[in-house]
Parts: structure tokens; sequence; C-alpha cells
């Protein structure tokens, strides 16, 4: 099982405590957060960390393209992240308007959904 995995706010969010944390399911979802929030080659220090979503924001939006998304999630979030006792067990992105999508990854530590532009 998951040991305790703690996670400072990737946004650098402060509380009257300090920066904010996340603690298990929290922290995996933050993680998750930055990392499809972040395309490849944005990021200075790590240009290979990132998704390749933005090859998808002027598709029409099909089944097609929604599995072919979700393959590439599916190839790079496992090498990116890096934190062997967490398991992605799924990827469902849906279309949930013209420029937006909804992303669901259900993993060991509980489930992470997100809503993002296109």
């Amino acid at each position: 099982m998951l040991n305790q995995l703690l996670e400072l706010d990737y946004r650098i969010a402060l509380t009257e405590h300090g920066v904010a944390e996340h603690l298990n399911e929290e922290a995996v979802n933050n993680l998750i957060h930055e990392w499809i929030r972040t395309p490849v080659g944005t990021d200075p220090e790590r240009p290979w960390y990132g998704n390749y979503l933005k090859r998808f924001s002027h598709e029409p939006w099909t089944s097609n393209i929604a599995t072919m998304a979700q393959m590439s999630l599916a190839g790079k979030i496992r090498q990116d992240l890096n934190i062997p006792e967490i398991v992605i067990k799924s990827i469902k992105i849906e279309a949930i308007e013209m420029d937006a999508m909804m992303i669901t990854i259900p993993h060991s530590a509980g489930v992470y959904t997100g809503e993002f532009e296109r």
C-alpha cells in the first residue's frame, strides 16, 4: 500500500501555517494536476516533463481523438511522475464544451478529476 506521501502545493498556495501541503490522495492529485497543466517543453528545468495534450487542442473532438489523447497521457504520466506505489488504473477524457474537457484518472490512492481548457 501507499506510504505517507506529502507534497507541497504546486502553486505554492499559502495557509495560516505556511505553504499548503497535501497528503496521500490529495498529494497524488496535486502531482497529476500539475503534470496535466504542464505541456512538454514548458518547464526549463525539465524540458521532457509534461503532457502532449496541446497536440489535440485544435482537433474536432471525436472518439478517435479522445482515444489518442488518453493514450498520450497513459504513456507519459507514469514515466514523468515516477511514483512506483501509484498505479494509474485508467484515463478518461471527455469533451464537456467546445473548448473544455474533463479528465478523470482513477489511481491506487483515489481518483483525480479536473476540468481543462482545450
